[in-house]
C-alpha cells in the first residue's frame, strides 16, 4: 500500500472515531427516560386525577383516584385531544391527557451507607413505607420542601431527602 492510501484511511477512521464519539450521549445521574411500554406517568396535578367513565369531566362517574407520579397503562386515544382511554388497577377509564406524560426523570440514590428511607410524610419523623437501597433509580414526582422530594419507588408513592439522590 502506498504512503497516500495509508494516509487517507488513517484520515477516515480518524473522523469516524470522532463522529462516533461526539454521537453517544453522555450519561448522567439525572436522564429523563421515555416509557416505551405504553404506560404513561400521572405528572402536573397537585395530588390526583380522576380515572373517569366517560372522555368529559362533566358526564360519567368517577371510577378511580389516580395518585401524581402512579402509572396508568395507554389503551389508545380514539381521535380525542383531550382524553385518553387508559387503564388503572384493572379498571378502565377516561383520563384527561394534560395530566399524562410518557417522560419521567429518573434519580440514583447516593451518598448513603445502604438504604435510604421512603416516608409516608416530608419529614424524618415520617413512617417508612420502603427502604430504597444504595444504587436503585426512583422516577422524581415533585419537590416538596427544599429537602425532601416526592417519587415513585416500584410503585409506592413517599418523600425522600433529595440529598441522597444523584
Amino acid at each position: 500500500m502506498n504512503t497516500n492510501c495509508i494516509k487517507g484511511l488513517l484520515k477516515t477512521a480518524l473522523f469516524l472515531f470522532v463522529t462516533m464519539w461526539m454521537a453517544v450521549p453522555s450519561v448522567s445521574a439525572v436522564e429523563t427516560i421515555y416509557n416505551q411500554e405504553g404506560n404513561l406517568h400521572v405528572v402536573g396535578c397537585e395530588e390526583w386525577i380522576s380515572l373517569r367513565s366517560m372522555p368529559s369531566v362533566m358526564e360519567g362517574e368517577v371510577l378511580a383516584r389516580i395518585p401524581l407520579g402512579q402509572l396508568v397503562y395507554y389503551i389508545d386515544d380514539f381521535d380525542n385531544p383531550e382524553f385518553a382511554h387508559v387503564s388503572y388497577k384493572g379498571i378502565e377509564g377516561y383520563a384527561l391527557r394534560t395530566y399524562l406524560s410518557s417522560r419521567a426523570t429518573i434519580y440514583k440514590v447516593a451518598r448513603c451507607e445502604e438504604w435510604i428511607s421512603l416516608r409516608d410524610k416530608p419529614s424524618v419523623d415520617g413512617e417508612t413505607i420502603a427502604q430504597i437501597p444504595l444504587g436503585t433509580y426512583v422516577i422524581f414526582v415533585k419537590t416538596s420542601t427544599d429537602d425532601f422530594w416526592y417519587v415513585n419507588y416500584n410503585g409506592k408513592l413517599g418523600y425522600v431527602l433529595s440529598r441522597y439522590l444523584d
